[in-house]
């Protein structure tokens, strides 16, 4: 696994930026390390949201005792039917 990294070579050769100082080379590794595929973070988060507006929106119709409400009469509550 080795030793230390060398940032401006990496900087230079991984990032194409050549001439960075020491510092500036360290920045824009590190920053560059910790860019990575987010997709399924995303889509977890977005599961995550959907479920729990599903969840208030059951609770809604609870509320209304077990009747489901027409998307258009939820729309013209919300002012945009």
């Amino acid at each position: 696994m080795g030793g230390a990294r060398d940032d401006q070579v990496l900087a230079s050769e991984v990032l194409g930026i050549r001439g960075a100082s020491a510092e500036l080379a360290r920045r824009l590794v590190a920053q560059a390390l910790v860019v990575e595929d987010r997709r399924e973070a995303w889509r977890a988060a977005g599961d995550r949201i959907c479920r729990a507006e599903l969840r208030g929106v059951a609770a809604e119709d609870a509320r209304r005792g077990g009747k489901p409400q027409r998307h258009e009469d939820r729309l013209a509550d919300c002012g945009d039917g």
